[in-house]
């Protein structure tokens, strides 16, 4: 009647008025044939059921409200994650990323997930979050990117909410870096967690990448390779695919202009 629903054994005991004792030994013959999973949330073991038992179209359809529900019970979390990206300054040639890197990493932590500071520069550290550090050697990663620096913020009387407050009005959330991408980073994180807690088997490792310096050009100028350019010489960006998780659209884009910077000298007169 409920396969997306969580269980613990007694209360299940209590639902079909069976002795504790007697489903306990059912229920490992249901583990151990594949019909149940089991979980552990703090304290307390629950039982799901196996939807991989499913046909394809029961499975996606199950999965896709697993999603769906799951969403819907984190989402406060997530809006109140950005908040808190939003109120962590961290614009570019003003605030350097080490703060709120140090903020995600230790919030990537508290989700169970593992993450890693990675720098040429300590003060404009990268991260490096994945599910487990462990992680299949043999699959291909793919990444999810981000940015953690933004613009500035301009004139703050400009502003009909101070920039760095992250408030909520009208179901929007404003701020400097909202769109820019705060709101990608929290739901980059949060995916990587939805895909920890649902317990999904994937053939590739997800791998989230937040790099430094972004608003200041990126560069391969030695001043400013302190982000992706560091990045992808030492090795970090590999994989089959990738997302750039920009907040504020529903629209999945195809490719990535990218940037080409010139300089012409000419002799002569003017």
């Amino acid at each position: 009647k409920n396969p997306l629903k969580k269980f613990y054994l007694r209360e299940l005991s209590r639902e079909l008025n069976i002795d504790p004792g007697n489903l306990s030994r059912l229920v490992k013959e249901l583990i151990s044939s594949g019909f149940l999973l089991r979980t552990r949330e703090k304290n307390l073991t629950y039982l799901s059921l196996n939807v991989s038992n499913l046909d394809d179209k029961s499975k996606k359809a199950t999965i896709d409200q697993r999603i769906k529900e799951y969403l819907r019970e984190k989402e406060p979390e997530i809006i109140k994650l950005c908040q808190s990206l939003i109120r962590t300054p961290s614009v570019s040639g003003e605030d350097p990323e080490e703060k709120i890197a140090n903020f995600i990493k230790d919030k990537a932590s508290q989700l169970g997930l593992t993450a890693e500071l990675v720098y040429k520069d300590k003060k404009r550290p990268n991260l490096i979050i994945e599910i487990d550090k462990n992680q299949n050697s043999e699959r291909p990663n793919f990444l999810f990117l981000g940015h953690m620096d933004t613009i500035g913020a301009g004139n703050v009387d400009n502003w009909t909410y101070y920039p760095f407050s992250g408030h909520i009005s009208g179901g929007r959330l404003y701020g400097r870096g909202a769109i820019d991408m705060k709101a990608g980073l929290a739901c980059e994180l949060y995916t990587l967690k939805l895909i920890k807690d649902l317990n999904f088997t994937l053939n590739v490792n997800p791998r989230l990448i937040l790099v430094s310096n972004e608003e200041g050009g990126a560069s391969s100028t030695p001043i400013f390779d302190v982000g992706m350019e560091f990045l992808i010489r030492e090795g970090y960006v590999e994989g089959t695919g990738a997302i750039y998780g920009y907040g504020g659209s529903y629209n999945l884009g195809i490719g990535h202009r990218g940037v080409l910077r010139v300089r012409i000298t000419t002799h002569g007169d003017a």
